[in-house]
Parts: C-alpha cells; sequence; structure tokens
C-alpha cells in the first residue's frame, strides 16, 4: 500500500487542501485524506483520483505544492551500514552505540519520472 504526504507551500493551497480534507470543497475526496501531518501537510491515500486532483493544484499554482510518495520500505532497499546496526540491536535492544553510529546517514531513494 502506498500513501501520499502533501505539502502546501502557500496560504492558497494550504487553504485549498483544508477545505478537500473538510469537505467544504469536493467532499467526495474528504474521505481520502487520513490525517493532517502538520500546518499544510496531509497523509492521504496514493489513489489515482486524489493523484490527479492534487498534481492539477500544484500546476495550476506554480508548484506550492509538493507530493511525496510513502511506499512500503523493502529490505533490500535498506543500506548496507543500517542492517549492521539491525543485527547488534536484535542482540542488545537497548545500546545506543550502534544507533549513533549511523544517526546521520540519510535513506537515499530514487523514483523514474520525467522532469515537469
Amino acid at each position: 500500500m502506498s500513501f501520499l504526504i502533501i505539502k502546501a507551500n502557500s496560504e492558497e493551497t494550504r487553504k485549498r487542501l483544508s477545505d478537500w480534507k473538510t469537505g467544504n470543497r469536493r467532499k467526495e475526496f474528504q474521505d481520502k485524506f487520513i490525517r493532517e501531518l502538520g500546518n499544510g501537510t496531509y497523509l492521504t491515500e496514493a489513489d489515482g483520483d486524489i493523484l490527479a486532483l492534487v498534481w492539477s493544484l500544484r500546476k495550476r499554482y506554480k508548484g506550492k505544492v509538493d507530493v511525496f510518495v510513502a511506499d512500503l520500505l523493502r529490505e533490500n532497499k535498506i543500506p548496507e551500514d543500517i542492517k549492521e546496526v539491525v543485527k547488534c540491536l536484535e542482540k542488545k535492544p537497548k545500546a545506543k552505540k550502534p544507533l549513533k553510529e549511523v544517526s546521520e546517514v540519510k535513506m537515499r531513494c530514487s523514483i523514474n519520472s520525467n522532469e515537469e
């Protein structure tokens, strides 16, 4: 299962997303909004209709909406240094040193897409 994380970057887009979430506009999409994550940031289902709606909002407001896809993380995408720390934590769940060693590691992800 995939999710969309939608971030409004202007007051106009923040208001529009809020109206969709509350059902004041586009009531048929209200159930697609799972929760508000922060000011103007929403977690939604990753259905084609909500993606089309949000992407059209992004186009209309010239990129003032960011859309992220959250998908299931598979073992083969986890960096080796993280896997080593996991092995340590399986033996010593309260160990802090291994976690410090990887605290600066950022997940590297890529999505094949065309530029706008």
